[in-house]
């Protein structure tokens, strides 16, 4: 019985040295991940302390994730739109530890929400951009609809509103261009 299990999984493409370098915890995911909703994964995604495993579980959930890009532990993908993705990451791009990007933001049940002033300024979303080698320091916020341009460094605890010329330095609350990089 024991060796049916280990040809099961050598036909879904499985080696013993895999179980044994990313235990059973991960071999589950693989074998179910289709069963977790994409919430579920991008949490599972975001405690997760393997660099590869987290960009591995949030392609799952559906975010684009490019090439050699690095998402630091406790990095948070908060909303659920498919169609655009919620966020798109570039080629080399570097996040930090604890970056929260936040692709809809609204009062849910409040009584604001229906509230004739504040609705226009507070129902937000849209897609987070981020191009390739961008550079995202530890506890960023990236709020809906804003394009992080090519190149361009974000600094620590930076709340990022509106879209980020490439090449860029942003830093603040809310977060402002310090300067912009020769090319």
């Amino acid at each position: 019985m024991r060796n049916d299990f280990f040809k099961t999984m050598l036909a879904f493409g499985f080696r013993i040295r895999d179980l044994i370098n990313t235990g059973p915890a991960w071999t589950f995911y693989q074998l179910f991940w289709w069963c977790y909703p994409a919430t579920v994964l991008r949490n599972k995604a975001a405690h997760n302390p393997y660099a590869n495993l987290r960009a591995h579980l949030l392609r799952l959930s559906g975010i684009p994730v490019g090439k050699d890009t690095c998402i630091g532990y406790g990095a948070l993908v908060l909303g659920l739109a498919k169609e655009p993705p919620a966020v798109t990451f570039g080629e080399r791009v570097a996040v930090a530890p604890y970056v929260t990007f936040v692709s809809s933001s609204y009062p849910d049940l409040s009584r604001l929400n229906e509230h004739p002033e504040v609705k226009p300024m507070i129902r937000k979303l849209g897609p987070i951009i981020v191009e390739d080698d961008c550079w995202i320091g530890a506890g960023a916020i990236i709020f809906p609809d804003v394009v992080l341009g090519k190149g361009s460094i974000i600094g620590s605890g930076a709340v990022v509103r509106q879209n980020v010329e490439p090449y860029s330095i942003i830093a603040g609350n809310p977060g402002k261009c310090l300067r912009q990089l020769a090319c």
